[in-house]
């Protein structure tokens, strides 16, 4: 298993086809609060396998704050994804977490989109929706590395980073990033992230990913956590990068 390991984001290489800034390490932040009554983290998943893959699976944390306690139920709307638990409670000191897991069995290679619903039994107004994108590749041709930001623009700008690989019982890495931070060391609910099954890399050992689709006059969060197959670890120490 891979709970708990702690990776350290090495060789840091980011502002590809952009100049100025340096990374930043924010290792250790002070928590923020947020004012939203209803807050889920992340709001987008993205799955990028290779047929024959394990069933990869990702975290999301729902917490509220302003309330005591806010009872929550998530509704997947495709058939190939499920989530668990279905329902819960959170506060913004006790958050939870959810597992939405891309069944893989059965689909052949393309692309998938889908839509996972929290919804707060003390306010249905509160709904959040996380979009939801899994791209399976077929078993002869590895991908190349895949996020779920859409498309982007000529313009758009990347970033590239490279981390120790964990060679034990690791089926693949996700690269978590967001315009904001979580601000909790170890923490993964960064509003995106994309899945790198170990076949897809180049160097399993030595990983590297590159995001696409990064946005101008932005400073992005980025964080790296191992999966084994059936869960995930801790995110790694968290970099930051002003996009120019």
């Amino acid at each position: 298993m891979v709970t708990g390991v702690r990776l350290c984001l090495l060789a840091l290489t980011l502002c590809v086809g952009c100049t100025g800034g340096g990374a930043t390490d924010n290792s250790a932040v002070p928590n923020s609060p947020n004012a939203s009554s209803l807050q889920v983290r992340p709001t987008n998943l993205s799955f990028a396998v290779i047929q024959g893959d394990a069933d990869p699976v990702q975290a999301v944390d729902i917490s509220s704050v302003g309330h005591d306690a806010s009872h929550w139920s998530v509704h997947p709307t495709a058939s190939w994804l499920t989530v668990s638990p279905m329902s819960g409670s959170s506060s913004e000191s006790f958050p939870s977490t959810v597992t939405a897991k891309a069944n893989l069995s059965g689909l052949p290679a393309g692309t998938y989109s889908g839509t996972i619903t929290v919804t707060g039994e003390d306010d249905a107004n509160q709904a959040k929706t996380i979009s939801v994108t899994l791209i399976i590749s077929p078993s002869s041709t590895a991908p190349a590395n895949s996020t779920s930001a859409p498309t982007p623009p000529s313009s758009a700008l990347s970033a590239s980073m490279a981390w120790d690989g964990i060679g034990q019982d690791v089926l693949g890495y996700y690269v978590h990033y967001g315009a904001q931070s979580p601000h909790v060391q170890g923490s993964c609910a960064y509003s995106q992230s994309a899945y790198y099954s170990l076949a897809s890399l180049a160097n399993a050992s030595a990983p590297t990913a590159t995001i696409s689709g990064l946005s101008t006059e932005t400073t992005y969060y980025f964080a790296v956590s191992a999966f084994d197959g059936t869960r995930e670890s801790q995110c790694s120490n968290e970099i930051s990068k002003a996009m120019q």
